[in-house]
């Protein structure tokens, strides 16, 4: 199932429609994620903003979200396909 994790409406609603022709489920994998090329220096505050919306609260949310779905029998497993690095220069 795709969704914008931005959209956290749009994340309920697509933990509903798994819920309800999945009932519960065993594994929730989210790999979602951005990232920002350039030093910290020159990029702008909105895209720190922006990548810390998808990458963390968005990250929260769907881990809110799959608890749910899980009910005690699951686990929902968070990936990163890009590692964290601050270039300052």
């Amino acid at each position: 199932m795709t969704f914008d994790l931005i959209d956290r409406s749009g994340i309920a609603e697509a933990m509903r429609k798994v819920r309800d022709c999945h009932g519960p489920v065993d594994i929730v994998i989210n790999n979602a994620g951005m990232s920002s090329r350039g030093s910290a220096a020159d990029t702008l505050l909105d895209v720190d903003v922006a990548v810390m919306n998808l990458n963390y609260f968005g990250h929260v949310a769907v881990t809110k979200g799959s608890c749910l779905l899980c009910l005690y029998r699951g686990l929902p497993v968070q990936l990163s396909d890009d590692d964290f690095a601050v270039n300052y220069l």
